[in-house]
């Protein structure tokens, strides 16, 4: 279910109604070529059909008026606003066991090795907003340039 969460504290209902499905967490090895496909599979129909990825760690430019398999462009790790070229190496991943096994479309990571880093994704939510001192201060940093309007909204690029 897409919605914004108000500010304020996250409730358990909100949760659930996000998150209505629980999953298992997993981590992966994805190489360049693999993150440009799982990228432009989140971007195909980007307005609302329920596969746009929330993404962290990485940016990356994106235009849904080009051609299928090009809507994503320059790709680049991003932390603490500073952006670097993808290495010449597999990246590692964390996603849910959901997604790896294929769902919403995600086939290209159907065949990757994958091992297991947390039982529910949303007990790892609950316990990490449990142990925040700090109410979760959400910005805009730009990571995902939505091209046609750059200028208009904030891109990292």
């Amino acid at each position: 279910m897409n919605q914004t969460i108000p500010p304020g504290p996250i409730t358990r209902r909100q949760l659930e109604e996000l998150l209505f499905y629980d999953s298992e967490l997993v981590r992966a090895d994805l190489t360049k070529e693999e993150l440009d496909d799982v990228l432009e599979r989140s971007a195909e129909d980007w307005v609302g059909q329920g596969h746009w990825l929330q993404i962290s760690g990485v940016a990356f430019k994106h235009d849904p008026r080009n051609p299928e398999g090009h809507r994503v462009a320059d790709i680049r790790l991003f932390k603490n606003g500073t952006m670097r070229e993808l290495p010449n190496r597999p990246l590692q991943i964390v996603t849910n066991k959901f997604l790896i096994e294929g769902g919403d479309g995600y086939s290209m990571l159907k065949n990757l090795d994958w091992e297991s880093v947390e039982r529910s994704l949303k007990e790892r939510i609950r316990l990490t907003l449990d142990d925040r001192p700090d109410p979760i201060a959400p910005r805009v940093d730009g990571r995902i340039c939505h091209v046609p309007e750059i200028g208009r909204r904030p891109c990292a690029y």
